[in-house]
């Protein structure tokens, strides 16, 4: 964690904060230790004081994301029976290594699915950029550098304008992190839509139950460990919400080798990768202990 907060050059801010009902009280052990390997801060809260709560909780995901993610949770999510609600806050802005030329962008057609077309801000580059097709997931991987190369954007494009759901199917059986493996860098014609990314605000406690995570909301959870109360808590929700967005610099958000050529010949013609149909965009941040995906999201709409 706290290598991801100190990557170079970029604004990147991942944070965590535990809000617990305020007649409970962590020890001190347990909360030096969260603090220390998760950076996560610890605070209490009257849940039964619901608007207050949530303008608290509400505040600090503000603060934590430069004000571009707001309204994370509000006063219906709790109720007396509120113990602990855990939230993770992730900002992210980054140039590119290679910027998009704002003269080259022009409103092009995006092919939605087979009967709806929609008109888009698309973006051109010309580069040399690593990038390789893969048979198995029927799709272009595209990987586009940040000026600090410890993190990249990678654009994973069917092959099928109508793909998208076939490739979401796929890829939901393969680890995002090895997506970059053998990869070249051709000369890449580039043509992305801008776009942005804003969830609506996800309950992540079903996923964490099918996950295997079930006990800790309930009464059956152990959490002595962590409180100096007798009393048995239960996490009551976990919330998460992200946005990004992407344009010609860079990204704003609240990872080879070359080809050799001779000289004698004439250089193979540039890889076309157009993005005029839904992908999969993932941030991806590598290098020594670096080997998360940041966000990942599904781009059918670009707006």
């Amino acid at each position: 964690m706290k290598s991801l907060n100190s990557v170079k050059n970029v604004t990147l801010s991942i944070a965590n904060k535990v809000f617990l009902k305020n007649k409970y009280v962590f020890k001190a052990s347990y909360a030096a230790t969260i603090a220390k390997n998760f950076q996560s801060e610890v605070e209490s809260v009257d849940f039964e004081k619901k608007e207050e709560a949530a303008k608290i909780i509400n505040t600090w995901v503000e603060n934590k994301t430069n004000n571009r993610i707001k309204d994370l949770v509000n006063a219906d999510m709790f109720d007396e029976l509120t113990r602990l609600v855990l939230v993770n806050a992730i900002y992210f802005k980054g140039k590119w290594s290679h910027p998009f030329p704002v003269a080259q962008t022009q409103t092009e057609k995006f092919y939605i699915n087979d009967d709806e077309i929609m008109d888009v801000q698309m973006m051109h580059l010309t580069k040399n950029l690593f990038y390789k097709e893969d048979e198995t997931l029927d799709a272009k991987v595209l990987e586009l550098p940040y000026s600090n190369k410890e993190l990249s954007m990678i654009i994973i494009l069917p092959n099928k304008r109508n793909g998208i759901h076939e490739l979401e199917k796929k890829l939901a059986t393969v680890d995002l992190s090895t997506i970059t493996e053998n990869m070249y860098k051709p000369e890449v014609k580039v043509s992305l839509p801008k776009f942005k990314i804003e969830t609506d605000v996800m309950d992540l406690t079903q996923p964490l139950k099918d996950a295997g995570l079930e006990q800790i909301f309930t009464d059956e959870a152990d959490f002595s460990g962590m409180l100096d109360n007798p009393e048995r808590l239960a996490v009551s929700q976990v919330v998460q919400k992200a946005f990004i967005e992407v344009g010609e610099e860079g990204t704003e958000a609240a990872a080879a080798s070359g080809v050799m050529i001779s000289a004698r010949c004439m250089p193979p013609p540039p890889e076309d990768f157009l993005a005029d149909h839904p992908f999969i965009a993932a941030l991806q941040a590598k290098g020594q202990n670096l080997g998360n995906v940041l966000f990942y999201g599904k781009i059918t709409r670009p707006k």
